[in-house]
């Protein structure tokens, strides 16, 4: 039996004010589906990209790309109106522009052509990743105090689904910023905790070794206030808090899927 999986991940589609632009989601869009062969995964991918194209901005993504961006050439362009045309006796081409609507259009052709449309457009509203089984963990943050894990806002750049990275350096380096924005004991550039350092960690000696070494770890004894400046020294100290604001955990891409599951569906 193969050790390899297949999941579908949503690509984003962010909003610049003007225009929708297609983000890929292949390290952390919500996961849509698992299979265990690459042949079931493509014919769900398929289903998927016909069942969901009229709803997606297309059309306002390669607006943008032809106009503002200038990604899409006015011969690409044309090739794209060409094949619609050829399959649904339709353009999406007026004026000199792709029309702003034409996911409409779009729709009106199968499965097979829509997606070979998508494909060419790179605008498929998903991506296909191949994970070996023995070695897909990833790591997610949970809230204790909220029971719940810090998801990737999309209105703040992220893919709407669970923060995730397939190691813990990653997971701060792409996704520290999301702590400033979530965790109550932020202020501005730095995290406070308060109390007295033997009722902060488990490990007060270690933590004050910290303290003493490094410049972005202050206490005050006065106010027995502990500020951490940034996510890299954060990193350093939440293990040895008696009562983490976050934690740490390793998830399995099943896992990840379950967690994902009841988020709201994407309105464009």
């Amino acid at each position: 039996m193969s050790n390899t999986k297949y999941a579908l991940r949503a690509n984003t589609f962010g909003y610049n004010d003007e225009y929708y632009n297609l983000y890929d989601g292949s390290t952390d869009g919500r996961i849509c589906g698992i299979y265990e062969t690459r042949e079931a995964a493509m014919d769900a991918w398929k289903k998927m990209e016909h069942q969901t194209v009229k709803n997606q901005p297309l059309g306002s993504v390669l607006f943008y790309r032809q106009g503002d961006l200038g990604a899409l050439s006015e011969e690409e362009a044309l090739a794209l109106d060409n094949f619609v045309f050829a399959r649904c006796g339709e353009h999406i081409w007026h004026d000199e522009y792709v029309d702003e609507e034409c996911e409409t259009t779009i729709a009106r052709m199968n499965v097979e052509d829509v997606f070979e449309f998508l494909t060419k457009a790179e605008l498929c509203s998903y991506t296909l990743v191949e994970y070996q089984q023995t070695n897909a963990k990833f790591y997610v943050w949970w809230l204790p105090e909220k029971e719940n894990y810090i998801f990737s806002d999309e209105g703040m750049g992220g893919s709407g689904g669970v923060c995730q990275a397939n190691s813990v350096e990653k997971l701060y380096a792409d996704y520290g910023w999301f702590l400033e924005y979530t965790l109550d004991k932020c202020e501005g550039d730095y995290y406070h905790f308060t109390g007295a350092l033997n009722g902060l960690s488990h490990s007060p000696e270690i933590l004050r070794t910290l303290i003493a070494t490094d410049p972005k770890i202050q206490y005050d004894e006065a106010q027995q206030t502990l500020s951490l400046q940034d996510n890299s020294v954060f990193k350093l100290v939440y293990p040895l808090l008696i009562n983490p604001t976050i934690e740490v955990r390793e998830v399995t891409i099943e896992q990840i899927m379950e967690i994902e599951k009841n988020l709201p569906e994407r309105v464009y």
